[in-house]
Order: structure tokens, then sequence, then C-alpha cells
């Protein structure tokens, strides 16, 4: 017959974790992170007000208790006093537990019945890729992130004696850090904020992860992620978030896996979106260490995007409903056909890329659409026509989209005025081999087919302000520029 029993446990968080404060300097759109050492409480399940932090257990906390055997592998143990501070006890039953028998236990939090059938010696878990914030009375409420506050305990071994019900004290160490962001606005007007996004060209800050049972939180090998896994992105949605003026800030808060950051390493890259995209990339810094709470401080000036691929931010435009890059694609494809002005690199500096019409449509990036970076994509022909009805149409559209002055145009047509920010340039064509048009024409391709030879595209001419839409052959290099999912 098999011997129950109850196993009260006895929880006491670890206060041993430092948080990384981080400093930010603003160069040329990017951002370079610093750290300095502060000292701070560990962090579980809630973060208060700003400048305050509360390091408690709740009531709706539960955990998953092992005892090395299959049939005790994920046991609930159920919240059963200490709300609110440091020291909870969770109660649960053990089973088989003879007297006089001698168990090592584990546990793991939070308890999730989903995970019923993973190993008692790999258990694994998920690092979500989306997370949600919302904002109460104007401050950010942190409760969600106890849900992804993931911690383990050192193995605990005890021998059951007589009759009595034991009490076993597991210390608990965070598997995850906390990373703020706060954005500050500096672009003249108002911002609404309503995704913060953290990318990495690893694959390693979400996705599935696992802890070893046989080893200690801290020990190598302890906690890993799967081949196959990993994802390399985690998204903070903000609710009720609002906008902020001139000078205003937002703070998000979202849990992410550790990873290295050291030695300089780049990829690291924060999106803030709104009705507009903002990009800033951490290009250096500390590591983000299990256990530790780190601060980016953004600000945004003018918009941008960062292109993980090249690393390079691009100038980005709001032209009535859409957001269209303001500068020309400049990325190497890793196949098909494209080139700079003349095969000189610092044309391509300057005026972007010219590709052919099948390198431009072709997913050779894993993007799963086209040249153009996640997120964007190359313009069908109707939107290039909603952009130019915008503008007034096709006879004068030109002037509104042209770079002004005569610093890359040979000559300026009167109507140029660059009213919508999108700087045309003139980077001419690719055509059999030669080029030509530099300082003359800006030709762009769309997404859209004429036949199976032709596509459609845009070009501007110096000395006109409108904007000619004419189907040309395939092989034609053009500039790329990209426009914004909806």
């Amino acid at each position: 017959m098999k011997n129950l029993s109850l196993l009260f446990i006895s929880i006491v968080t670890l206060a041993l974790f430092s948080c990384q404060r981080e400093e930010v300097q603003q160069n040329g759109g990017l951002v370079t992170i610093t750290a300095t050492q502060k000292s701070s409480p560990d962090l579980k399940t809630n973060i208060g007000a700003p400048g305050t932090v509360a390091v408690t257990w709740n009531e709706t906390d539960n955990l998953a208790v092992f005892d090395a055997t299959e049939l005790n592998q994920n046991v609930p143990f159920t919240y059963s006093t200490g709300a609110d501070t440091k020291s909870a006890t969770f109660s649960g039953v053990i089973q088989e537990w003879a007297n006089g028998q001698k168990k090592t236990f584990n546990a793991f939090y939070p308890y999730n019945i989903a995970n019923d059938e993973q190993s008692y010696l790999a258990f694994g878990f998920y690092i979500p890729t989306s997370q949600t914030q919302i904002f109460i009375g104007g401050l950010p409420d942190y409760d969600h992130l106890g849900l992804y506050d993931f911690m383990a305990a050192s193995p605990v071994e005890v021998t059951r004696t007589g009759a009595e019900q034991p009490a076993i004290s597991f210390e608990f160490k965070h598997l995850m850090a906390i990373l703020d962001i706060e954005v500050t606005n500096s672009t003249g007007g108002a911002v609404t904020v309503t995704k913060i996004s953290v990318q990495r060209a690893a694959d390693d800050i979400t996705g599935r992860a696992q802890v070893d049972f046989s080893k200690s939180p801290g020990q190598a090998g302890f906690y890993s992620v799967p081949a196959g896994f990993p994802y390399n992105h985690s998204d903070l949605t903000l609710q009720n978030s609002g906008s902020t003026g001139v000078g205003g800030t937002i703070t998000g808060s979202m849990i992410i896996a550790p990873v290295d950051l050291s030695g300089g390493i780049t990829g690291f890259v924060v999106t803030v979106t709104g009705g507009t995209q903002y990009a800033v990339a951490k290009t250096a810094g500390p590591s983000l260490a299990a256990g530790n709470r780190y601060k980016a401080q953004i600000t945004i000036t003018t918009p941008s995007f960062f292109d993980l691929r090249s690393s390079k931010v691009y100038k980005t435009v709001k032209i009535g409903t859409q957001i269209w890059m303001a500068e020309n694609l400049n990325f190497v494809p890793a196949s098909g056909s494209s080139w700079c002005y003349d095969n000189n690199s610092f044309n391509c500096d300057t005026y972007g890329r010219l590709y052919d019409w099948t390198t431009a449509t072709a997913d050779n990036h894993g993007n799963g659409t086209d040249i153009c970076p996640a997120g964007w994509h190359l313009p069908t022909d109707g939107e290039f026509t909603t952009l130019t009805t915008f503008l007034g149409g096709l006879g004068v559209a030109g002037g509104p989209l042209k770079e002004t002055g005569t610093t890359h145009w040979t000559s300026q047509s009167a109507g140029a005025t660059n009213s919508s920010g999108f700087t045309a340039l003139p980077g001419g064509r690719s055509y059999n081999g030669a080029f030509d048009y530099l300082g003359l024409r800006a030709y762009f391709w769309s997404a859209s087919e004429n036949g199976t030879l032709y596509a459609w595209g845009r070009y501007l001419y110096y000395n006109y302000d409108g904007v000619y839409r004419l189907d040309y052959y395939r092989t034609v290099g053009f500039s790329v520029r990209c426009l914004q999912n909806n």
C-alpha cells in the first residue's frame, strides 16, 4: 500500500544578487551601454513603484517539487502561509516515502501543469517571446514578471524518521535576468510607445530552456538551451501606456534569459514601436547574468530602424498612413545580383545598393519575404501609387520626394522641396554590366511584375517635378526603398 505523507516546505529566497545600472551614451543613432555596480535586493514576482522593490511570495504562487523518481517528478505544492514576505510555506503530497527512507528533493518555480510529463532529471520550461505590461494610474504594473521569473533550488537530502512530517527549507536562485528599458522622448513631439522589442543575432534570449536536477543552480550545465528550440527576440507590449511629451519617459520591464554580451559583442537591439518605429543598439557591455536587474536608458530622437543583418541604422519617415525608410537599402544579399554604382563602395554608402528585380524580391536571407529586413517589405506598384497620390499625383509628387540642393542632384527642378522627408537620391542604375544616370535619376523597384520579363518601378528625373511609372527588364539594377508592414 502506498505510504502518503504531507510535505511542508519553508521557502527562503537569497538576497545575494547585484544590480547592474547601465549608463548610456548616444552616438550616431546607436546606444553604447557600459555598467557600474550597485547593490540591490533580489527580485521575485513584484517590482513596486519606481525606486521600490517588493521581494515577496504571493498567495497565487505554486511550486513544482521533485524527488528524483518518476512518481514524484512534478508535484504541485501550493501556497499555505507567508504572503507578502520573503519566506513562505507551501504544502503538497509526496507519494511512497517510507519511514527511514532517504530522498533528495528539488524544487522549481513556478509550477506548470503543462510540464507534467517532463523528465525529473531534465525539467523543461519556456521563456516567452511575448510579454505584456499594463499601466495603472500612469505607473507600470510589474506583476507580469512573476509569470516568468523562473527559479530553482539546490537539491536537499532528507530522511523521513518515524511518523514525522518533515519541513524542508529550499533556497531559490533566479535563472533569469530582468531588463528595465527607460525610453526618453527627445523627438520634438509626442510619442506613443506600444511595444518594446529586444533582439539579438544569437538565438539565446527566449525560447525553450531546461534545468538538470543532477546539478545545482550556478553549477556548469545546470541551465541550458536545447538545440533547435531557442529564439532571438522578446517583445513587451505596453497597454494603457499613453503618450509622452518632449523630455518625458516611459519604462517597460521584461524577463530575459542570461546571455553573454562581453567582449563588445554586437547585435543586441532594442526597438521602440508606436505610430513610428525607433531603434537603438546595444553594441557593448556586460553579460546579462541570472538574478541581476539591468537598466537600459534609451533616448529617441529622429525616427530610425536598426537592421540587425548589417548593423546599419536607417532613417524612417511617415508619409500619410505609410512608414518608409528615408534612405536607400544598402544590404549585401547572400546570393543574387547587386552592385555599388561603378563598383565603388563609397557610392553604396551614399546612394545605397542597386539590385536586379529577382534579387530584390527573393528571400535569400531568411526574412520570409524579400530583400527588406523583417517587419518591412518591397512596396507593390499599388503602394507606390498610394504614396504619389498622397503627394498630389504623378505629375507633381517628385518635388516633395527629392532631396533639395545639388550636393547629389546635378541640378534641381523648381518644385524640389523634400517636404515629405523621403529624401530621394539620384543613385542611377546598372544596365548590361554598365552604370548610368548617377546624379540625374533615382530608380526604385516595386514588388509587382508585368509579364515574365518586366516589373514595375518608379523613377525621378533631375529637372522634372513629377514621378515616372515604368515597367522595365528585371535584369536592370535599381535602388530599393522598404516600406514598413502594417
